[in-house]
């Protein structure tokens, strides 16, 4: 995460002897360091936003630059061209360790990155949330005015959301979950699709796991299952719909217990729809565990990326959202709010892409 080096101001004036005043002083990092007593390195970490110094160390610098009129160097180049010349996105809390665990989000920052150099377009990225300790305070890449507009990554604060709809100087647009300017994935019709096309294979059992479902993606793609279940006329097990909570490790155990259950059943499910490259796995490991070889016993097809299904044996089918699509069409859209362009679409709808590897197949015999 980037972050623009701060400069100092303070709006008193000094008298001279001769009457006349001088021209004011810009306080340095210095004074913001004797006022809190700490040092100038601690300081300066806190301003520009760098780790090594803890939240409530930064929150006293913060405040005791605020109270010596301190102002991000970027606020100033702002006021003279109109604009800092960035864009910005906001990601879920946790930082790097929770984009590695989310395939999602890894996306998401990956495509906006790519996005922006299409564009020639500088950047700030920042993982944001609310810490309960102090309540809600604006991210700091807009209230240190360091981009002219931002792209919300998928699910963040509710908070956030009411501040953003509240106030009116910077443009958003939301990725993936809705919003006044939006772009959306179509996973219900990818999950649709997709129990049709188990359907051709033979397969009336259909299970769907996903969770948590106040995020957009998951219960659209449990609405998803169940419109095309009910299109086609098959009967849904309210134990076939698994329900979890956001990627962790207890989730696992949580996921294969799920899945034990249903294998149990006499006439247990022979597809699973799962919603998040995490619960495909678990549901495979389940399966081999109960000595059920997938995809000849079991069917499984992830809502996830590439690149992580190609690292399971079997090769995991997918439903993959198009994020490549999804952030050029929120950047072109967020582009256009920035430069005061009318948009005529608020809200873009991308399809998803159903791929079919070696973790799908016909429904097992009765034989069998």
């Amino acid at each position: 995460m980037r972050f623009l080096e701060y400069t100092l101001s303070q709006s008193s004036l000094v008298q001279s002897g001769s009457g006349m005043p001088d021209a004011p002083r810009k306080p340095t990092v210095k004074d913001v360091a004797k006022k809190v007593g700490l040092s100038h390195t601690a300081v300066s970490l806190a301003l520009r936003g760098r780790p090594g110094v803890s939240l409530k160390q930064q929150q006293r610098i913060r405040k005791a630059a605020a109270e010596l009129g301190y102002q991000p160097k970027a606020a100033a180049q702002m006021l003279r061209s109109g604009r800092s010349g960035y864009l910005g996105m906001l990601l879920e809390p946790g930082g790097p360790e929770a984009i590695v665990q989310s395939s999602g989000s890894n996306a998401l920052l990956n495509y906006f990155l790519y996005a922006c150099q299409e564009r020639q377009r500088r950047y700030n990225v920042e993982f944001f949330h609310t810490p309960e300790e102090t309540g809600f305070e604006p991210p700091h890449i807009l209230s240190g005015s360091l981009v002219d507009g931002i792209l919300l990554g998928g699910f963040v604060d509710a908070q956030l959301r009411h501040w953003l709809s509240d106030q009116k100087h910077y443009p958003w647009v939301s990725v993936d979950e809705p919003g006044p300017y939006s772009v959306l994935s179509d996973i219900h019709i990818g999950v649709a699709d997709t129990v049709k096309q188990l359907y051709d294979l033979g397969h009336r059992r259909i299970a769907y796991g996903g969770g948590p479902y106040h995020f957009l993606q998951h219960e659209n793609g449990r609405q998803g299952y169940l419109t095309g279940m009910a299109q086609l006329g098959l009967p849904v097990d309210e134990q076939w719909i698994g329900q979890f909570g956001s990627p962790q490790p207890g989730n696992a155990k949580h996921q294969r217990q799920w899945v034990h259950q249903l294998l149990k059943q006499p006439n247990h499910p022979t597809a699973y729809i799962c919603n998040g490259m995490g619960v495909a796995r678990n549901t495979l490991v389940e399966a081999l565990t109960q000595g059920l070889n997938v995809p000849r016993y079991i069917s499984v097809i992830a809502v996830g990326m590439s690149q992580s299904a190609m690292d399971t044996c079997p090769a995991f089918s997918t439903i993959e959202n198009n994020y490549r699509a999804l952030l050029n069409a929120a950047m072109d859209m967020l582009v256009q709010l920035v430069e005061g362009q009318t948009v005529d679409n608020v809200e873009v709808h991308i399809p998803p892409v159903i791929v079919m590897r070696d973790s799908v197949g016909p429904a097992p015999l009765k034989s069998d």
